[in-house]
């Protein structure tokens, strides 16, 4: 009877085991397990609401948001300050992290008109750059998460040397802060890749033919929007993900 009881016992626990795995395999979580990390990254939303209407649904599902920045210009619509709003919203009751773009300088900067570029809509800005001061103090221009570095075109290798030389700002999570807090010059700069004059570009302009010298780091992984792409790219430790839905990392 002992030796029944026995194998009955290793009968119920190998199926509670499997259960378990079935159930995590499932998206299920035991409260005793711990629960992976996870980032959801939404890429350039240019006044998109079918990009945009993914960021409440992964916030429901308890992933933590990062949106890539160009929420104005270039969309299917002209900039729209309630739909902007909406947005901006959402990410302070949310706790979402709202990056800056290139197309979002000349609304959160309008008195530099250098960065009225390519997109910019003049008709309406003001109410625009109304939107944008509103919710200034809600942007970052990076963001890390884990091994994840988020910017919206990326961080150069020439770019980081620079703020060790000149700002003596080094490691991955003093740059972050660094120019989140200080936003220097070299952040907006524009080379001759995006019709500017500066010898290389800061990570608002970051293109693709540049990306072989994307800033690297041991256990480092960029996460970009900036260049719409067909599908996701991935040179050396920088990932592409501007292609109009989210991509959802757990680690």
């Amino acid at each position: 009877m002992g030796k029944v009881r026995g194998r009955l016992r290793l009968l119920l626990g190998a199926a509670l085991c499997m259960l378990v795995v079935a159930a995590c395999c499932k998206g299920l979580h035991f409260p005793y397990l711990p629960a992976m990390p996870s980032l959801a990254v939404v890429p350039d939303i240019h006044m998109r609401a079918s990009v945009f209407q993914h960021a409440p649904a992964l916030v429901e599902e308890g992933h933590e948001v990062v949106l890539l920045g160009d929420y104005a210009d270039n969309g299917p619509r002209p900039n729209d300050p309630s739909f902007l709003r909406e947005i901006f919203r959402f990410c302070r009751r949310t706790g979402t992290v709202p990056l800056i773009g290139n197309h979002d300088l000349p609304y959160l900067y309008p008195d530099r008109p250098e960065f009225r570029r390519t997109g910019y809509e003049p008709e309406g800005a003001e109410e625009v750059v109304a939107v944008y001061a509103e919710f200034a103090d809600l942007f970052r221009f990076t963001y890390r998460r884990g091994p994840y570095l988020m910017s919206h075109a990326g961080l150069s290798q020439l770019f980081v040397r620079r703020l060790e030389q000149r700002y003596d700002v080094v490691g991955v999570d003093a740059v972050v802060s660094f120019l989140n807090h200080e936003r220097p010059p070299e952040l907006f700069w524009c080379s001759s890749h995006n019709n500017g004059s500066r010898p290389f570009d800061g990570p608002m302009w970051l293109r693709l033919p540049q990306y072989h010298g994307a800033f690297q780091e041991e256990g480092i992984t960029q996460i970009v929007g900036h260049s719409s792409q067909s599908t996701i790219r991935i040179k050396h430790n920088l990932w592409m993900i501007d292609v109009r839905l989210p991509l959802l990392i757990e680690w």
